[in-house]
């Protein structure tokens, strides 16, 4: 029996070359085949629960928003598709977070994060908030020493792919692909003071 979800990614990576190509009607039929996609991947991303004032909703059409100006990007696949959704809510969501809390408080406080932050944010709202933001911190840094290792936590803790869909996403084996989440992980710890 054909698996349906690689029915669903050729289609998905069939429409991402039209679009590209300038194809109007493939932007339609794109929208609708990547709107549950976005809409996993932006439910996934709101793990601040109630802390987060950014709706599901909201974060899908300001996502699509961004990525509509992408359309000549040279995108290679669903799950290429699926990291810079992943990359750009995160960006959303930080930018509304950093925003809510400086109208607050004028600005974020640093805050070690204690915990398994991938998994889940602990705390009251606020304290989830600025786990957010230290964990958005950590993965800036860890962006800027090895920026592979950042885009498989976005895919991986974002995006919800599992480690061989991460390894496609970034053209890697699976081997690397684990040789960067535990570098990443590692990172992330020494990074957040706490076991990630």
């Amino acid at each position: 029996m054909a698996d349906p979800s690689a029915d669903s990614a050729a289609d998905i990576s069939q429409l991402l070359q039209r679009w590209k190509q300038g194809d109007r009607a493939a932007e339609d039929a794109l929208f609708a085949a990547v709107y549950p996609l976005l809409r996993a991947v932006a439910a996934r991303s709101r793990r601040l629960d109630g802390a987060l004032t950014l709706q599901t909703t909201e974060l899908v059409s300001e996502a699509y928003l961004r990525l509509l100006p992408q359309q000549r990007m040279d995108w290679q696949n669903r799950a290429h598709f699926c990291a810079i959704a992943a990359h750009v809510m995160r960006r959303l969501i930080s930018n509304h977070v950093r925003d809510r809390q400086a109208r607050k408080r004028g600005g974020p406080a640093a805050q070690r994060v204690d915990g398994d932050v991938l998994d889940h944010l602990v705390g009251d709202d606020e304290q989830r908030l600025l786990q957010w933001l230290s964990l958005d911190d950590a993965l800036e840094a860890l962006d800027r020493v090895d920026p592979q290792a950042a885009r498989a936590v976005e895919l991986r803790h974002i995006a919800g792919l599992d480690a061989g869909q991460s390894a496609e996403a970034l053209g890697v084996s699976l081997a690397t692909e684990g040789r960067l989440w535990r570098f990443a992980r590692t990172f992330l710890e020494m990074r957040l003071g706490g076991p990630v």
